[in-house]
């Protein structure tokens, strides 16, 4: 649109005349005429009086005509310049705030997929530790291992055996951490010995969607970039 498409299109929005659009403005119906069609520009005298006359601003003055048209015919009006000086600073820092964030998502995108597949967060190994009972105070760590080996001619073997069998209570704990070959928790009456059953590799929940919202982050900050790039060009 050119500034005297937008002047029409003001003029058709009060319901006016030209002579009475010309007579509101203060200015001949002649100039005016020229003025919508194109075939003069105002000067900053005539700009002001059109802004008096419509009750607008510089803003809703220029809203709507081609920016080339503006740089090129309206320029030169100290109003049009210092709003055009204002908009592109505007422009720049809103430019600086896309970019920054476009970086800022990309980054926490790689971050979230790097730890995802090396499973820094959560780790993608699993422990199984296994422990057959309770062993009572003043007992040794491994009573459930070894207590065959206290077996002698004076010792019942069976009723030996027998009890040993009744205290067997096992208990599984699956961990994403290593804790050793061995380990002692202590619970009530005693304590329980812990060993590695089992390590298994395999990519924990967590760490796929983890991934999925690293994937998310990266691809939205190259997206900002792009955008960005295409805006800046138009």
């Amino acid at each position: 649109m050119h500034f005297g498409d937008k002047l029409r299109q003001l003029r058709k929005s009060k319901e006016w005349t030209q002579p009475q659009s010309a007579e509101a403005i203060g200015i001949e119906q002649s100039y005016l005429s020229k003025l919508e069609n194109g075939k003069s520009t105002p000067s900053a005298d005539i700009f002001q009086l059109i802004l008096k006359a419509y009750e607008i601003d510089t803003l809703e003055l220029l809203d709507g005509i081609d920016p080339a048209v503006v740089h090129r015919q309206l320029r030169q009006i100290p109003e049009v310049a210092n709003f055009l000086s204002v908009r592109q600073a505007t422009n720049l820092k809103q430019r600086k705030r896309w970019l920054m964030l476009s970086a800022l998502s990309t980054i926490v995108g790689i971050v979230l997929a790097v730890s995802s597949h090396f499973g820094l967060i959560f780790p993608n190994v699993q422990y199984t530790y296994i422990s057959k009972g309770v062993v009572l105070s003043g007992e040794s760590k491994e009573i459930f291992h070894n207590y065959h080996a206290g077996f002698g001619k004076n010792v019942d073997r069976q009723e030996t055996e027998m009890k040993m069998r009744k205290r067997f209570n096992e208990k599984y704990l699956l961990l994403s951490s290593y804790r050793g070959e061995i380990f002692n928790v202590p619970e009530e009456g005693g304590s329980r010995t812990y060993r590695l059953r089992a390590r298994k590799e395999e990519s924990a929940v967590q760490n796929r969607y983890l991934m999925v919202t690293g994937l998310f982050f990266l691809l939205s900050g190259i997206f900002g970039f792009v955008l960005e790039r295409k805006i800046t060009q138009a």
